[in-house]
């Protein structure tokens, strides 16, 4: 008989959980999603920047996000049970209450950090059905920060408005002064000792106008004008300026080496720069000491830069200092200093492509250095011309400005180079002086004439399709804006009566 394979047995049947093993792993199931969503939220609220908290109905704390460390030093573990009253600054003089009749409360408290210091927080919270209540705290230091860092920059804006203003009215004065002055040179004999004290009153009125050049450039009213600079000339020529800036317990020494440092940069703003970087090393020395100017050239890769190193032997910066220097509004003199000089100091070192950096150590001192492109230097520009060289042939000018002083200044100086001048307070009187003098072939106006603008004139000029050149002679800068016809130039206040007649000379005859 053949083999017969065995039969398989039944396979047994699954047992079902009992009623009480199906509750146990519902049971497990629910713990295990409740602690996911747990998780869940309270990662949520451990990442807000902000504390988040909940309170009993008596007012205290039964529990505060690990942000309440970052905001106020204090551990929230450690605070649970607390009232957050206890936490408020000594100086707060409101009372923090959460009260029953209440159901939201918004409003800005000082508060005590652990160090001591006062930390503004914002508080907003709502009272929930368990008659407890559930909020968060934010802190209002940034913003408080970012509030006076506005208002900082609307004083500077207001500073540099006024600065500018102060220039412009400044500059007609000075002009005044340089035009007197030139026509006291002309008229006095060689060897005169008063065409000596002429001269010595144009020098100081030049200075004058290195000042309101300055004054300009705060103004944001003069832009930068790169030029080919001498860091070493600059250094030298700047020195007794610097000394004056020291007291008499700060020596300065200003080093430079027997050969050009050239550079391509604002001349004004280099000078800001040193000067800027003098007046911190003075402050850093209160009992005296060294201030050390050393320019030389430096290798710095393939290609040596220019280096203008400023030393002090003063009281250094730690670290965390040092990190923020640069910073716009960041200052280590408190009501003293505005935290905008060594910003500006870095933007005008950025704008000229080099680079500034710091070293420093507590008790010893700091160094500033910075790094120049250097350039070639341009060749000696060559003598002025002088006298009838510079005249050209006579004009018919019409001379237009509100300052009937700095008028009668020029109407001289420019008679005295042959030129015929006719002259106007206004931009009516001056279309009229046009429509009468039709021979008149160059305009000299200012920009500000009384209520209105020298603006105003070159407009009716163009509405008139006339091709009188303009001349703007204006006490407010050249601000960049390009030329466009009829105006071929724009002269800077003060300027000397030479340089305006050689300005009529290199003007174009009318078309």
């Amino acid at each position: 008989m053949p083999h017969s394979e065995p039969e398989p047995s039944p396979a047994k049947p699954e047992q079902s959980p009992t009623p009480s093993e199906l509750t146990s792993q519902i049971h497990q199931r629910l713990l295990e999603d409740l602690r996911a969503s747990e998780l869940r939220y309270r990662t949520l609220v451990e990442h807000v920047p902000a504390v988040v908290f909940r309170l009993d109905a008596s007012q205290h704390i039964e529990f505060a996000s690990q942000a309440l460390t970052d905001v106020l030093g204090r551990n929230p573990g450690d605070a649970t049970g607390h009232s957050f009253s206890d936490y408020l600054h000594k100086d707060e003089r409101k009372t923090l209450e959460f009260f029953r009749h209440v159901n939201d409360i918004e409003d800005s408290f000082l508060f005590a950090h652990a160090d001591g210091r006062p930390v503004s927080l914002r508080v907003t919270a709502h009272r929930d059905e368990y008659e407890g209540w559930t909020g968060v705290l934010t802190d209002q230091t940034r913003i408080h920060a970012l509030e006076g860092q506005l208002r900082q920059a609307q004083k500077m804006e207001a500073i540099g408005s006024l600065a500018g203003g102060v220039a412009h009215d400044f500059n007609n004065i000075l002009m005044g002064i340089l035009g007197l002055a030139d026509s006291l040179v002309q008229g006095l004999p060689e060897g005169d000792p008063r065409r000596g004290d002429a001269s010595d009153v144009m020098k100081l009125a030049e200075r004058g106008s290195a000042i309101t050049h300055k004054l300009l450039q705060i103004s944001r009213k003069k832009e930068a004008t790169p030029e080919c600079v001498d860091l070493c000339q600059l250094s030298l020529g700047m020195r007794d300026v610097l000394r004056r800036l020291l007291p008499e317990n700060i020596e300065l020494l200003v080093q430079t080496p027997p050969h050009l440092v050239p550079v391509r940069a604002d001349r004004t703003g280099l000078e800001q720069v040193l000067l800027n970087l003098v007046v911190n090393a003075r402050d850093a020395m209160p009992w005296g000491g060294r201030v050390v100017v050393d320019v030389d050239t430096a290798p710095e890769g393939p290609v040596p830069v220019a280096s203008v190193c400023v030393t002090d032997s003063g009281t250094g910066m730690p670290p965390e200092v040092i990190e923020r220097i640069f910073e716009p509004f960041f200052s280590t003199k408190g009501k003293g200093g505005t935290g905008l000089g060594l910003s500006v100091v870095y933007g005008i070192v950025q704008q000229a492509g080099g680079t500034i950096s710091v070293e420093s150590i507590e008790c010893q001192g700091t160094t500033f250095r910075i790094l120049l492109p250097l350039v070639a230097m341009a060749p000696p520009a060559s003598a002025p011309l002088s006298g009838a060289s510079l005249r050209g042939a006579p004009r018919t000018i019409l001379l237009v400005d509100d300052d009937t002083t700095l008028l009668r200044i020029m109407r001289a100086g420019l008679e005295r180079a042959g030129h015929v001048i006719f002259e106007s307070t206004c931009v009516r009187g001056a279309l009229d002086q046009i429509d009468a003098q039709p021979g008149i072939d160059l305009i000299i106006t200012d920009l500000g004439i009384g209520n209105a603008s020298g603006n105003e004139l070159v407009n009716a000029l163009r509405a008139r399709h006339l091709t009188t050149p303009v001349l703007i002679v204006t006490g407010e800068g050249d601000d960049g804006t390009p030329l466009q016809a009829p105006v071929h130039a724009v002269l800077a206040k003060p300027l000397r009566i030479p340089e305006l007649v050689a300005a009529v000379a290199a003007t174009p005859r009318k078309t």
